[in-house]
This record gives C-alpha cells, structure tokens and sequence, in this order.
C-alpha cells in the first residue's frame, strides 16, 4: 500500500436504527415533497448531454469491436475500466447499444479475468485503487450486461469463515479509508453481484466486524488518525451500497447525516471540479443516512439533491467541460450514476430524456 498505517485506536460500536420500516416513511416524506414542490419548481435536463455523449465515447473507442473501449484516450487497446465502465454508462443512458452489443461486452470484461483465482486483470488505475475494487466493478458490469463470470470467484470462497474474514479485515487499509474502503466492501460486494455467499453468517459478520470500528464523532467507520471527514464519506459510501442490498442496519444515521451535508461544497458537489463519484458518495449517504431515521431530515436532504444537480446539469451540458475533463472512462461513468440516482430518487427536479435513464445502483451494489 502506498499509506502508511497508524496505531489502531480502541474499537467502538453504535446503536443501529434499521433501514426496513424506515423506507415506508421516506415513501411519504418523498410524496409529500413531489406534491409541494411539483408545480412551478424549475427542473434540470441533461438532453444535450445525452446528444454529445456519443462523440465523448468515441474518442475511447480503440479497436473495430463494440466493445472496445480504453480507460485513456491514448490507450491503443481495450482495457478492463475502459470496458466495464462504458457498460455501466449504456445501461444508464442507452440501453439499446448495450443489448445488441451485450454478447460483445460480456465476453470482453471475461477475457480480463483470471482462471485461477477468478479476479480481474487491469491495464490502468490509480496507484490506490485495490483489486478488489476491480473484482466487484467486472462482476457486477457482467451483471449489468446480462452475463456471469466465466471463472469461478475463488477469491470470494476464499472468506469461508469468520476468522478467515477477521484476518482479512485486519489486513485492510484503514487509513486512508476511502482508498482502503474499496477492499473492505469490495468483496461482500461481489458476492452480492454474483449471487454468492461464502458462508451462512458472513453479511451477518462482516457488518459486525465493520462496525468495531465505527467514529462516533461522525458516524462513519474508521478510527485511524488523522482521517478527514470527506475521506470518511468516501469510505461510507462503499459500505452503504452493501448495507442496502443486504438490508443491514445503518449505524448513527445522524451524525452520518450532518457529516455528509457539512463536506457539501457551495457549489453543490462534494468533489473538486467536475462531477463525478465523489457526488454519488454524498447523495447516497444523504439520503440513506435521512432514511434510516424514517426521513428526518428529508428537506435537507432534498435541497442538498437540488444544488448538486444544477450543478451536474451546469457542468455535464458543457461540450467544452465535458471533452477537457473528462479525461478517462471512470470519471465520467461515475458522474452518469450521480445523475440517475438523483433523478430516479426526486423525478420532480428533473425532465427530458434523463427521466427514462437506470440506475446501476437499484440493481447492483458497486460502482
């Protein structure tokens, strides 16, 4: 790893408040919103973004395949990000490409995959980013497309025990957390993508082990010095993807709630620069943090949702920003999934095609 480790602090835990019943009351908080805010409220549409997408794409087209497709501009080949995050983009904005050329893509992202251990092989990505980041993206892109690995995830049958997942945990970077959370949850992930569990109790574990090591100053994981708050965001989001799918209960909502909402940038984004998935971070953790408490918060939440799309709106009909920085597959898929969160959670603030976009995340728990 290229952090270095700091003494582990006494672990903690924290009361849970369950997601299960809350959902119902958060129905309503959003009902009730759509009614008030419905008629005259000025809406975002990402229409001419969806019109130029197609010229952005091409520019990382690299081979006559329809499936090949570079994680940079200058890659002369067809790399594992660059595959499986024009997957993630075509199930949200154009499904129709996806389907025909499914066949294509699936066997692509499965030709990066190895036989033995069944994880994915990458050509490009930050020096930070772990394999296991890597591991949930491809299997749960294959998920996206309509396939399934070609090879066995030994790496998943790996953790057949709680102290197998134990010693693994413990081996995990957990300063920073954001980088080290894409260990963390990336192989329950995984497994949820993949249909898999390795054992009868490990959700069950893994959530318990996890939250030892909770911040009860700001709700997230990770007691390691120094940690930002923005970091732990980071960190959290990863978690509460699994924590949804797996309908787990999520810890000190709010505190979660405020922490989140405190990182918010004026602009209404929680990155530098353009839009990408450190804003799905922050709205993911908004809201479920807010639903986790029933919808306390709810209007705070909302108006959080609204600077962050006119921003995203602002930025992502921009012919200029978009091909000067975007500069790789990631960044933008990522800013893709920000936008059909948003969208599919308050309708009422946007219009035009975005309203008939997926989102990857209502059917697979990592991006």
């Amino acid at each position: 790893a290229r952090f270095p480790r700091r003494p582990k602090r006494e672990e903690a835990t924290a009361p849970p408040v369950h997601l299960g019943l809350a959902m119902q009351h958060v129905r309503v908080y959003c009902f009730l919103f759509l009614i008030l805010y419905v008629r005259g409220i000025e809406r975002v549409s990402f229409d001419r973004f969806e019109s130029i997408l197609p010229g952005w794409l091409e520019e990382f087209h690299v081979g006559p395949g329809a499936a090949d497709y570079g994680f940079e501009k200058r890659d002369k080949a067809a790399t594992f990000y660059g595959v499986t995050d024009v997957v993630y983009a075509l199930y949200t904005v154009n499904q129709t490409a996806l389907v025909e050329n499914a066949d294509e893509f699936i066997a692509k992202i499965n030709s990066f995959q190895e036989p033995r251990t069944g994880k994915f092989r990458r050509s490009h990505w930050e020096p930070s980013i772990f394999w296991e980041h890597a591991a949930a993206y491809g299997v749960s892109a294959l998920k996206l497309a309509g396939g399934k690995p070609r090879y066995a995830l030994a790496f998943i049958h790996e953790q057949n025990s709680k102290e197998k997942l134990q010693r693994f945990l413990d081996e995990c970077l957990w300063w920073p957390i954001w980088p080290g959370s894409h260990q963390i949850a990336g192989i329950p992930a995984a497994a949820i993508a993949a249909g898999i569990t390795p054992y009868p109790a490990y959700f069950h574990d893994w959530v318990e082990l996890v939250n030892q090591r909770l911040d009860h100053e700001t709700g997230f994981w990770s007691t390691e010095v120094p940690q930002t708050r923005m970091w732990q965001l980071g960190g959290a989001a990863h978690f509460y993807w699994v924590f949804h799918f797996i309908n787990a209960t999520i810890p000190l909502p709010g505190k979660a709630l405020n922490t989140t909402l405190a990182v918010q940038r004026k602009d209404g984004l929680w990155g530098g620069g353009a839009p990408y998935c450190r804003d799905l971070d922050g709205l993911f953790c908004a809201f479920y943090a807010s639903a986790a408490q029933g919808g306390l918060g709810m209007d705070r939440v909302r108006s959080a949702f609204w600077k962050a799309l006119q921003q995203m709106a602002n930025d992502l009909n921009d012919h200029d920003i978009l091909f000067s920085q975007y500069e790789n597959t990631h960044k933008l898929s990522g800013a893709i999934q920000t936008v059909a969160f948003a969208c599919s959670l308050f309708p009422d603030m946007c219009e035009g095609s975005v309203l008939s976009w997926k989102s990857a995340l209502a059917v697979v728990p990592w991006m």
